[in-house]
């Protein structure tokens, strides 16, 4: 009987721990079911709400988490000053829990903050704050971080560091320090040759190129970019890049015959894959040749197309250069008249975007000296009039004096009468106002108290479905309490209904989860696509809950290519075209 009642307890104590599980997702469900919304928003009050509504979900180390998030979103507001705070008051708390990860990605999310002020050197100074931390974090640090990260992913030392190496020699170029820049280039040229990374190869080969540039090494810069199109598979928009750079680096070398021929391969490729963005920049270095090498129409030709395209996106610095080039183009044309329309443009552009650059210095010198001269004039005109009023004033004040004491009285009367009917118009006007707040007030309190009846429903009959399952678990138990021996396939049997249980309650609360959201989800659903079987709709109401492929495979123990196929057939069946995403379309409902 001892050993019977270990079991029972064991058993017990076992379907609690499933019970608290399956709750604990339902917590992280919500958090990242909240954090969706908060991706999805485009009003900052509403970001706000779903950032507070994570946080009720959310660890210690996922606050922290939530708080840069609401940094970020803070920034693309252009919220500077709060975002520093969020960003202080986080590394704080990170120091305080010894959450080292955590503290090394604020580093980097202040680097970033600082480069978007255009403050390169305190962003350089951060970025490699943020190196130092990563790459010196503990095995049990980077363990800590990863069982409590918002993305459920499981990050390495060198997936941290990766794109803090991508920064940090772009900060260092950006801040015209370009000996660091270079050595920050050549450092994470050997950790991507060492993890086996061609892209990240790629992209560091092209910024070191671009410091030869910036160094006027040309002849370095070509054997860097030759080498880059030896040694590399490109995508073609890459490769019309390499051959760009190319091309402007034997152009600085006067050599306009090189840089003809990777210009024409670079404009060939473009137009072949319809980049209209690149064919600006290509035209317009193609077009400075031609005219370098006294083909003058031809060149206008190329620099008209840039100009078409630059003024289509409204590249105000661009335009200036090619009005600048299609004047000289002409001046040599001897189309004087043309070339003084170009010049007038050039003027023009350069003149609108030195009062861009330069508004917040006239606003705050020649504009507060302008507004303090107008408001000097007007004080000495409002002075000169009042004066003149006070005259005009004081000569009919005694002859309106005596009418004025005649009438008073009426006026009085006339002025009490008219106040009351006011009073009684705004009481009414008052109680209106109240009935329909009162109206309101009672229509929210009826919603709320519907859903909340709602929920309650949901959650009696939860607990009545919980309760049977046990009780059947209980039955199956006092089973084994009448026999004399208890054999290994019965404690079998009570194992599998158990796990069979817990998983029943799974799904019952993720429906319930659903309906919560949307009530008539499934119905929705069921009359657009009535085609669509149980499992399909239990993958759509995953998805609507948003959780990933993997996610959604671990939550219905089942493996990630049967949750594909599925993802497949469901795509067949509701018909959608491959540019739109299940996630996006599951959001409709």
């Amino acid at each position: 009987m001892n050993s019977l009642n270990k079991i029972i307890l064991i058993l017990s104590l076992f379907a609690w721990l499933l019970i608290n599980k399956a709750h604990a997702q339902i917590n992280t469900d919500s958090l990242h079911f909240y954090l969706s919304k908060v991706n999805k928003s485009l009003t900052k009050d509403s970001i706000a709400i779903y950032l507070k509504e994570a946080r009720r979900f959310a660890t210690g180390m996922q606050s922290i988490q939530l708080s840069r998030i609401e940094a970020k979103h803070k920034r693309a507001q252009g919220d500077f000053e709060r975002a520093y705070i969020v960003y202080n008051k986080s590394i704080e708390k990170s120091k305080a829990n010894n959450y080292k990860v955590l503290e090394g990605l604020l580093y980097f999310d202040l680097s970033n903050y600082y480069y978007d002020l255009n403050k390169y050197e305190a962003s350089y100074e951060y970025v490699v704050k943020a190196k130092n931390i990563i790459e010196n974090i503990s095995d049990k640090a980077l363990d800590n971080y990863n069982r409590n990260n918002l993305k459920n992913k499981q990050y390495t030392r060198e997936s941290l560091l990766e794109p803090i190496l991508f920064n940090i020699g772009v900060v260092a170029h950006d801040n015209n320090d370009l000996d660091k820049a270079e050595m920050h280039y050549k450092e994470s040229l050997l950790y991507f040759k060492n993890k086996k990374d061609s892209t990240g190869q790629y992209i560091t080969l092209s910024n070191l190129a671009g410091i030869n540039i910036s160094k006027k090494e040309y002849k370095k810069a070509i054997q860097s970019n030759i080498r880059i199109l030896k040694d590399y598979d490109l995508k073609l928009e890459d490769e019309s890049l390499v051959y760009y750079n190319i091309a402007i680096s034997y152009f600085e070398l006067n050599d306009y015959t090189s840089a003809t021929i990777y210009i024409d391969k670079a404009i060939n490729i473009s137009e072949n894959i319809k980049d209209e963005l690149q064919l600006i920049d290509l035209r317009f270095l193609k077009g400075e040749i031609e005219l370098n090498m006294g083909n003058i129409s031809h060149a206008k030709v190329l620099l008209e197309k840039s100009l078409d395209g630059a003024i289509a996106i409204d590249d105000y610095m661009i335009q200036e250069d090619l009005y600048k080039l299609l004047a000289k183009s002409d001046m040599r044309l001897k189309n004087y008249e043309q070339a003084d329309v170009w010049l007038d443009k050039m003027i023009f552009i350069k003149d609108s975007l030195l009062k861009t650059q330069t508004n917040a210095y006239y606003k705050k010198i020649n504009l507060e000296e302008k507004l303090n001269q107008q408001d000097k004039i007007l004080a000495k005109e409002k002075q000169a009039k009042n004066l003149l009023l006070w005259l005009i004033f004081l000569g009919i004040i005694i002859g309106i004096v005596s009418i004025y004491a005649f009438f008073i009285s009426k006026k009085n009367a006339s002025k009490k009468l008219l106040l009351t009917r006011k009073e009684i118009e705004l009481n009414e006007s008052k109680r209106e106002q109240l009935r329909i707040l009162e109206e309101n007030e009672t229509k929210q309190l009826q919603e709320e108290l519907a859903s909340k009846k709602r929920e309650l429903m949901q959650s009696i009959l939860y607990n009545k479905k919980i309760k049977k399952k046990i009780d059947r678990i209980i039955d199956e138990i006092k089973n084994l309490e009448n026999k004399t021996t208890i054999i290994k396939s019965d404690l079998t049997k009570i194992r599998k209904l158990i796990l069979r249980s817990a998983l029943d309650m799974n799904k019952e609360e993720v429906h319930q989860s659903i309906m919560n959201i949307h009530e008539n989800f499934f119905v929705e659903l069921l009359n657009d696509y009535p085609k669509l079987s149980k499992t399909e709709l239990r993958v759509l109401a995953f998805i609507r809950l948003g959780l990933s492929t993997k996610e959604i495979a671990d939550a219905q123990f089942v493996s990630l290519d049967a949750v594909k196929k599925t993802r497949y057939r469901i795509r067949k069946k509701i018909n959608i075209e491959s540019t739109i995403s299940l996630e996006k379309f599951i959001f409709k409902y």
